[in-house]
């Protein structure tokens, strides 16, 4: 049997909000008559919002401006979601059927450490890749 791992909310009464149903329902209809074990478990609130602010003014602008140098002209928006889709955190493979299918979590729903993990990511990306360096938190 292969692991689904699916990231749910629930609302205010305490109902789950499945943004993932399809993958949910292929799953269980490729491992019918098989026993599975189901748990629940909260994960620690997200990202803080000093690591939020952080990304937002300082990472992106900074990268993005090297983004600019090398002639893109792009929104900081454009600019996260590029890294996003590029980052080994912020992609998580599922398997639906025999193919395994990437999907974006949003940075929204990253846990701190997660969005440490994030950070360095972009961060050692601008300095391999675009030859720049971020200012860390405690220096700005």
């Amino acid at each position: 049997m292969k692991k689904l791992i699916v990231h749910e909310k629930t609302d205010g009464r305490g109902i789950i909000v499945s943004t993932s149903k399809d993958i949910i329902a292929k799953w269980a209809e490729q491992n019918a008559d098989q026993p599975i074990k189901i748990t629940f478990e909260t994960i620690s609130r997200l990202g803080t919002n000093y690591q939020m602010r952080y990304y937002r003014g300082v990472v992106i602008p900074y990268l993005n401006d090297a983004f600019r140098d090398l002639g893109n002209e792009w929104s900081n928006d454009k600019a996260h979601k590029i890294m996003r889709h590029r980052s080994v955190v912020a992609v998580e493979h599922h398997q639906v059927g025999e193919q395994i299918v990437p999907l974006i979590k949003s940075t929204g729903d990253f846990t701190k450490q997660e969005w440490i993990d994030y950070i360095d990511e972009v961060i050692r990306f601008a300095n391999e890749e675009l030859n720049i360096t971020i200012p860390e938190p405690i220096s700005i």
